[in-house]
């Protein structure tokens, strides 16, 4: 199982179009059992919350954000988890632990 608790992430690269988050973007993470969540800001988030549950591989998750305009954004995903020995990755959104 993976082990999100007390770690702080950045964004490495996020391909999505108009993406409000950006390599400026830091997300830290708390973890009970294969509950996760995670509060963010950075790049064009004020601020973030992401709830998820983690099942083998993947991570569905739900998340709300306030962008540097004030307007409110929400969505759901589910992402597919990896670990690589130097930090590079697959998908159009990589994260790095800091």
């Amino acid at each position: 199982m993976y082990d999100f608790d007390n770690k702080t992430f950045r964004v490495v690269q996020n391909d999505g179009p108009s993406a409000e988050v950006t390599t400026a973007t830091i997300f830290q993470f708390w973890q009970v059992g294969n509950l996760v969540h995670a509060d963010y800001e950075g790049g064009g988030v004020r601020y973030g919350k992401l709830v998820g549950l983690l099942e083998g591989d993947s991570m569905h998750h739900a998340y709300t954000q306030i962008n540097q305009q004030g307007q409110f954004q929400s969505g759901r995903g589910v992402d597919q988890l990896r670990l690589t020995e130097d930090g590079s990755g697959s998908g159009s959104c990589l994260m790095e632990e800091v």
